[in-house]
């Protein structure tokens, strides 16, 4: 399912893409001033990367994001999307199988025949106005004060209120997502909080939809990481006021050039938070494409829309390097110019040290990285500003301080579903009505009242 190395070849159409351990590989060169691996079979030099703590991160997120603690087998549904007794994707094929003592439903599995109950959510009252009192950016005091209860109460709630949306959010994308085509948008931000602790952040929608899939910072809760974060000067790639889109991107090309290396993204310098090391961008950018695979694993086809980073590059092509080769993926990147994309021939223009091929758009140009004469399914983005909404919108509804990570990443997963599912937007609908999640706005009780009922049933 998931890929444990990274260090092979990143260049498309190399017939070593993806390759691990190539007999065309020298392992270790340091030719550019670098530790790199040189395919000699296309002369690149992909940086070396520390499999190590993209491991240690991926086994960590992949907790965070897709644990199963509310619904499904406890024996072999550990993980949405997976069934690890059976090793395939999991299915809702359990069947009814009695009652507890206490009145609750038994559950026997269909993958590993293993009997479970479901769970029974208590204090609904006070975790629906847990949700409103976070809808209208209430601080973590107010919040405790108008609960009436104790700090420990408090991040209990907040926690099972998290766990809650998520279930039912995973529930809904674990069925419905299961198409013959799936495409897929990633871009980064910084999330700022007060004395200078900032977080670089990704966020993966679903590009027909806006529907918010995935967010990460580059946060580690657990054991340090070898790649931790150094906190140097800003290397992020400029955003040119110049009234030329070709200019814009060449810039953003030579910017990348001065970097120590193409994946040696820095944003700056940061404060110390307690309970927490915070981890190099790139290291983010490849465990979070691999938690992306959860998502492509059962399309036909699907493709990567990126934004024009090297950080993210990378990690795209090698999450999905088997169905390139197949021509069952493809990885895009995309580019917002305030002119739009009319400067740009038809034919399009090669720009940058790989002469990557930039093609006019009406919101500015995208560019095929692995590039072919002819799509099986065409490049198309309903809303190129997907995700930049979707960091706008954690950054607004995020409290101004942030002294641990404690409560972060259930903060972030309850306004990530305040979003998807009650937030309007322009065409007048929600992300998840446009993704056929619902037929309906939902206020912020009816999305409440849905995600215990569809966790306490364990389906939607």
């Amino acid at each position: 399912m998931f890929r444990t190395t990274f260090n092979c070849c990143k260049s498309y159409p190399c017939h070593n893409l993806g390759v691990e351990n190539s007999s065309e590989y020298q392992m270790e060169s340091n030719h550019l001033g670098y530790p790199a691996i040189h395919c000699r079979a296309c002369g690149s030099y992909p940086p070396l990367v520390d499999d190590v703590s993209v491991a240690l991160l991926l086994e960590e997120k992949i907790n965070i994001h897709f644990g199963q603690p509310l619904t499904g087998c406890t024996h072999c549904e550990n993980v949405f999307f997976i069934a690890y007794c059976t090793n395939k994707p999991a299915e809702n094929s359990a069947k009814r199988y009695g009652h507890t003592s206490a009145g609750q439903q038994r559950l026997k599995c269909g993958n590993c025949q293993n009997v479970y109950s479901l769970k029974s959510i208590k204090q609904v009252d006070k975790l629906e106005r847990l949700l409103h009192l976070i809808a209208d950016n209430k601080s973590t005091s107010e919040i405790i004060e108008q609960l009436a209860c104790a700090p420990k109460i408090y991040y209990q709630l907040l926690a099972k209120l998290a766990d809650i949306l998520r279930s039912y959010a995973r529930l809904n994308e674990q069925i419905l997502l299961r198409s013959n085509f799936l495409a897929l948008h990633t871009e980064s931000d910084l999330l700022r909080y007060a004395g200078d602790k900032t977080l670089w952040c990704l966020a993966t929608t679903e590009a027909q939809s806006g529907y918010c899939l995935l967010y990460n910072h580059n946060l580690l809760l657990t054991t340090p990481a070898n790649t931790v974060y150094e906190g140097k000067a800003s290397s992020i790639l400029p955003e040119p006021k110049v009234p030329s889109i070709l200019a814009a991107l060449t810039t953003r090309y030579q910017s990348t050039m001065r970097r120590p290396h193409f994946e040696s993204l820095h944003y700056g310098i940061n404060s110390p938070l307690r309970g927490a090391h915070y981890v190099k961008p790139s290291t983010l950018s490849y465990a979070h494409f691999q938690l992306l695979r959860l998502y492509c694993q059962p399309a036909k086809h699907f493709h990567h829309y990126i934004e024009h980073e090297s950080a993210i590059r990378g990690a795209a092509l090698m999450a999905s390097s088997e169905e390139i080769k197949a021509e069952q993926a493809e990885v895009f990147f995309v580019y917002r110019h305030f002119t739009g994309g009319k400067e740009l021939p038809s034919n399009g223009n090669n720009i940058g040290w790989w002469s990557d091929r930039w093609y006019g758009t009406h919101y500015g140009a995208y560019c095929p990285i692995t590039y072919r004469n002819k799509y099986p399914v065409p490049f198309s983005l309903f809303d190129a500003n997907g995700p930049k909404k979707v960091h706008q919108w954690i950054q607004d509804h995020q409290a101004a301080s942030l002294k641990s990570a404690k409560s972060l990443d259930a903060m972030i997963e309850i306004q990530r579903n305040i979003y998807n599912f009650c937030h309007l937007l322009k065409s007048g609908d929600t992300p998840a009505m446009r993704l056929g999640f619902t037929k309906q706005v939902l206020n912020l009780s009816d999305l409440l009242s849905r995600a215990i009922t569809a966790v306490q049933g364990g389906q939607v």
